[in-house]
């Protein structure tokens, strides 16, 4: 990217809040789920179904996707 620019995929979040997440600031989806990283509950793990709504595999009361993202633990 574009050393000036802090925020070189415009996904709604800087290149630095990526970096901390664990995602990619060149790209606007991270794990190509079609969720933007702005929105992704987890931007490094595909996982389109809402987290609402989402299966709980170990019923701990944490959406699986998020149970299994680095960025929550």
């Amino acid at each position: 990217g574009d050393r000036s620019d802090t925020h070189d995929d415009q996904d709604g979040l800087s290149d630095l809040d990526e970096l901390l997440a664990g995602s990619n600031p060149l790209l606007r989806d991270s794990d190509s789920d079609g969720l933007d990283d702005n929105v992704d509950v987890c931007p490094t793990i595909a996982n389109s179904i809402n987290p609402n709504r989402g299966q709980d595999s170990d019923e701990d009361g944490v959406c699986t996707p998020i149970d299994e993202c680095d960025h929550f633990a």
